[in-house]
């Protein structure tokens, strides 16, 4: 159980990173969740590309190296989503 947890535990932290490096590469102009869907995206594409080359070389990538980045990936996109919800929520509030 402790690798399955340090496995996940390394995933978060790989694609935060990852993630944060693309969404500051993403041009601003494509615009809000699109442009969180795009650099989420891409690093999870590029998370699985690497994890397969390094693994297996150019065969198709097993599905516990897809299970294995999708939830950490998830969390972040779920994390950004809803930091943008909540920074659009606060400039939008009306004075009083």
């Amino acid at each position: 159980m402790l690798g399955g947890i340090g496995g996940f535990i390394g995933a978060l932290v790989v694609t935060f990173f990852l993630s944060r490096v693309l969404l500051q590469v993403v041009p601003r102009a494509t615009g809000g969740i699109f442009r969180l869907a795009i650099a989420h995206g891409l690093s999870f594409t590029i998370c699985i590309m690497t994890t397969t080359l390094t693994m297996s070389g150019w065969a198709f990538p097993e599905i516990t190296t897809l299970t294995g980045f999708l939830p950490p990936q998830g969390i972040w996109f779920v994390f950004d989503v809803l930091r943008r919800y909540l920074r659009m929520r606060r400039s939008h509030r009306p004075s009083a």
